[in-house]
């Protein structure tokens, strides 16, 4: 799971930190001089908003941020300010803050059922609120006027909602972990579980940690490591014997994107509500899906496969940090949107549904095409819509995996730009022809079963001429010589001229 994670984030970072064609956002609305009082209240404002109970704990300053629960009636967090920055500060008091909502709405009892399932469990819990809500743009749309009328109000009317949350979603290379952003740090806690895993394993001995480590850190996040106070020193953990602590934070990254995942598909206006500071909805959510259920279950799989219908699943996580930050540094990503689901029942006729649609049983096609990061979100929204609809159709009695189809016809100019290219899969260079017509346009077609079998994509030109150019073993090339069937736009048997 771990190494699904770190291929998908270590060519994501490098593309973000490194591209030529992406510009980082400005970190000044960040910065300044800010009374730690004011920080406190805002702190205190924003997460009694979000959902934790000041009747049943209380919120102070310490030199570190933690959580302590006497009893779910007493729940007490704390968190850091610094004068020169103000979100650390308020990023630490939402993340204790998730930990105390998990504590406080455990069900009263004394009984060891009724506590925490597990470290992972917990820290998606507070990841959860820190990042999905906390780092969301409708969130500082919700949390902008707090800014102005506690902390400054002429600072903060410099700067929009917009950019704040570029502000704090700001990605750049740290050699600390506990500074890392969220990108940036799955790749800390991966450094650490491969050493850690190795020395108690006798694959690497304890005098040789640090060389490791150096070598691991200029791998993953192209970081020259100074001093190994900077370096392999750095934690407490592993000279407190905390072995196999690390792992446990990247595993609640990985389910608190899952969970907000499912949980965006049972409030399909979740942005809005977070935007309105509406947060009762997803804290009822979490205690109906995580919280009462305590250690009821023997495990963080078991608990997600009974609630969510699957066990953990990295592919949330990917998914979540990939277009967010695509979005945010303006890097094209290659998508397939799914534009047409038939359900075929044997003996019975079609279902045809001219909707966008993304369900969790299709897998990615294997072509895509880069599309801009607008259209993306655009398609993203209207399958949120379309998918409460999907989901009932597809438990319907009599409907077969196998039988469940996903077609999406994606048209591609075959004439490509300088800055784009058509390629496949796991293909390291790409060769870029350019045709004497302009307009020449082709039409890819995907197809995939709703149990996981994809069918050879098929290529579709205007005449054969088009078909005769493009042949790789796993495309079928087609051509229509004088008129275009649309699936989507016409009714069967009908045709249209190009």
């Amino acid at each position: 799971m771990f190494d699904q994670v770190q291929q998908a984030l270590v060519p994501l970072i490098a593309r973000v930190l490194d591209g030529q064609d992406t510009q980082s956002p400005s970190s000044k609305p960040l910065e300044g001089t800010f009374d730690v009082h004011k920080q406190q209240q805002l702190s205190e404002t924003l997460v009694t908003a979000m959902g934790f109970d000041p009747d049943m704990g209380r919120i102070d300053v310490s030199v570190h941020p933690f959580t302590m629960s006497m009893s779910v009636k007493d729940v007490r967090i704390t968190s850091r300010f610094r004068t020169d920055e103000w979100y650390q500060g308020l990023a630490g008091s939402i993340h204790e803050a998730g930990h105390a909502m998990y504590e406080q709405n455990l069900n009263p009892t004394a009984l060891s059922l009724d506590t925490p399932l597990s470290m992972g469990t917990h820290e998606s819990q507070s990841l959860f609120w820190e990042r999905h809500i906390g780092l969301s743009r409708p969130f500082w749309r919700f949390a902008h006027p707090h800014l102005t009328q506690i902390l400054d109000q002429s600072f903060f009317q410099q700067y929009t909602p917009e950019d704040v949350y570029k502000a704090v979603n700001r990605v750049s290379r740290s050699l600390i972990r506990v500074e890392a952003d969220e990108l940036t740090y799955p790749l800390h806690v991966i450094l650490r579980y491969n050493i850690e895993k190795d020395v108690i394993a006798g694959k690497l001995h304890v005098k040789d940690i640090a060389t490791r480590w150096n070598q691991d850190m200029k791998l993953l996040l192209n970081i020259d490591v100074p001093t190994d106070d900077k370096g392999a020193l750095q934690d407490v953990h592993w000279s407190g014997l905390a072995f196999g602590y690390f792992p446990t934070y990247l595993i609640g990254a990985i389910a608190a994107a899952q969970l907000y995942h499912y949980c965006a598909m049972d409030i399909p206006d979740i942005e809005r509500k977070i935007e309105s500071g509406d947060f009762v909805p997803i804290k009822d959510w979490l205690k109906e899906k995580v919280h009462r259920h305590g250690r009821r279950y023997p495990s963080l799989d078991a608990m997600l496969e009974e609630q969510l219908g699957e066990a953990l699943n990295p592919k949330y996580f990917i998914d979540y940090l990939t277009t967010k930050y695509s979005e945010l540094y303006q890097i094209l990503v290659t998508i397939t949107v799914q534009r047409k689901l038939t359900i075929l029942r044997p003996k019975a006729r079609s279902i045809h549904k001219g909707q966008p649609s993304t369900i969790k049983y299709l897998e990615d096609a294997v072509v895509g095409h880069a599309i801009e990061m607008r259209q993306l979100r655009e398609a993203i929204d209207r399958a949120k819509e379309w998918l409460l609809e999907t989901r009932p159709i597809l438990s319907a009695p009599n409907v077969f995996k196998e039988y469940t189809i996903n077609m999406d016809q994606a048209p591609l100019p075959f004439s490509l730009a300088s800055s784009t290219t058509l390629e496949l899969e796991g293909e390291k260079t790409v060769t870029i022809r350019q045709t004497e017509n302009s307009k020449t346009r082709c039409t890819v077609s995907l197809t995939i079963t709703a149990d996981g079998r994809k069918l050879k994509p098929m290529i579709i030109f205007k005449s054969q001429r088009g078909a005769g150019r493009l042949r790789p073993e796993n495309l079928q090339p087609a051509s229509i010589e004088t008129t275009w069937c649309s699936a989507v736009n016409t009714m069967p048997g009908k045709t249209r001229k190009t």
